[in-house]
Formats: C-alpha cells, structure tokens, sequence
C-alpha cells in the first residue's frame, strides 16, 4: 500500500463513484464538502491540553495504559508525527448514506489508515453537544470530565468513513508521546473499489443523530 507524499491533494468523486474520483487539492475538497482539514489532533485550547496531558500521565504511571495501545504507539509513531493521506477516496453514496470512504488501490489487513482527528474538547453533560462525528477520548472512567474528538467540522478523511455491521477496518487507541490517539487500522484485506467502514459502536446508535449531508456542485 502506497501513501500520498504530501497532504495537499484528496480524490473525491461527487456523482459518479469511485471511478470517477479525481484528485482535488485539499483546500477545493474544503470547500465543497464544508469542513476543514486537520491533518492531526488538534486541541480545544491549552487548558484541555494539559488536562488530557495530566491525565494520560497518571493512566502511564498507574500502569493503566495497555501493552497493546503502546506497541501500537510505537509502531505507528511516524504516521502519527508526519501524517500522510491513504489510498482511499471520498465518495458520494446516496441522499440517505451521504459521503463514503473507498479503497483507490489493494489495502493490506493490518494497514495504517489514519488517526481520527478534529478538535479534542470537553464534552457537556447529557451528550446534548454530540453529533456524528464525535468519538469518545479514551481517558480514565474515574475523571469527572470526559473528553471527545469531534469532527463534525474539522478532520481528515476518517471522518466520511460509515459504519457497518461487517467492518473492514477497527478503531483503537494507540499510545504516543504521553497521550491516547484513536487510529484507523485495516482488519481484512481490502479490494480497489470496496468502501471502508468500522463499527462505530453501541453508543453511536444511542446518543447521536446524524448531520444531514448535500451534494455540492463543482464549477
């Protein structure tokens, strides 16, 4: 599996599917699907930062995090510092799906996907701040304040990926550099042309309501 060399050009295809995708650069995709590119995490401000700092480093003292999250750490350390965009397209599906994720080229199992990025921020009480594309941080169940990733309008390509009972991909946490990330791996081999998807889980179907999607038209 090959890897763009640089972040600044997604394939989209607005009507026609994956045959029809072609190369844009990032800030026209930015443009037409309304949302903003964010290559790596990014945190809400420097409170939050330092909390979610504080709290990874009494989980690693605690000996809490997994031997598994940290040898995934390790593994995925360079994609994780100098992130590049998979072989994959965004793809238009339907009114009811919306956008999709498919694969450009033969994907290995076991293949880096990407980190699931966008603004990690506090979440308010009741899930009254959640939307689709929110995904739940991984800090201790102890602290009083949970924390999610939301993308709802900032993110990468991981952010268009849908969900399905038979997924191809999983989502897990990778330990590196004193916190948690939320990565994207391949769990079968995936054939050109075939959509990328992972379980997104009991509480996606309980606590969010899916963004209504649109059709954008290109000049």
């Amino acid at each position: 599996m090959t890897t763009n060399s640089t972040q600044d050009t997604l394939y989209l295809s607005l009507h026609g599917g994956i045959d029809s995708a072609i190369p844009y650069p990032v800030r026209r995709v930015e443009q037409l699907l309304q949302f903003s590119f964010l290559p790596e995490l990014q945190f809400q401000n420097a409170a939050v930062k330092q909390r979610i700092q504080r709290l990874c480093y009494r989980e690693e003292k605690r000996l809490a995090v997994s031997s598994l999250a940290k040898w995934l750490g390790q593994l995925h350390k360079q994609h994780l510092r100098a992130p590049k965009n998979p072989p994959v397209a965004i793809c238009w599906i339907n009114s009811y799906v919306g956008y999709g994720v498919f694969a450009r080229e033969s994907i290995p199992a076991w293949s880096y996907i990407g980190e699931y990025t966008g603004i990690l921020r506090r979440r308010q009480a009741l899930w009254l701040d959640e939307n689709d594309y929110c995904f739940r941080y991984p800090v201790p169940r102890y602290s009083f304040r949970y924390f999610t990733i939301d993308s709802g309008m900032q993110g990468n390509v991981t952010r268009f990926i849908n969900h399905s009972d038979n997924p191809n991909l999983e989502a897990i946490g990778a330990f590196e550099n004193g916190i948690f990330h939320i990565i994207i791996r391949a769990i079968k081999d995936i054939l050109p042309g075939e959509e990328l998807c992972y379980h997104y889980g009991p509480l996606y179907w309980k606590h969010r309501k899916k963004r209504e999607e649109f059709v954008p038209q290109e000049e």
